[in-house]
C-alpha cells in the first residue's frame, strides 16, 4: 500500500491490532474479531482458531 493510501485506511474505521514480522502494527482495515488477541484483525492476520468465523464474515461455507 502506498503511504497515502495507508494513512487514509488507518484514519477511517477499525484497524488491525496484529503485529507484522518486523514488529510494527499492521493497521490494515480489520473486519474479524480475534478473541485471543482481544481485538479486530484483518484477513491476513486471521488465526487458524478463527477460520470458521472468518468464513462466515466473508460469505463462505
Amino acid at each position: 500500500i502506498e503511504g497515502g493510501a495507508l494513512m487514509k485506511e488507518y484514519r477511517t474505521g477499525i484497524h488491525c491490532i496484529a503485529y507484522r514480522d518486523d514488529g510494527s502494527l499492521c493497521r490494515r482495515h480489520a473486519t474479524i474479531l480475534d478473541v485471543q488477541r482481544g481485538g479486530m484483525v484483518c484477513a491476513a492476520h486471521t488465526p487458524d482458531h478463527n477460520e470458521e468465523h472468518a468464513a462466515l464474515q466473508h460469505g463462505k461455507e
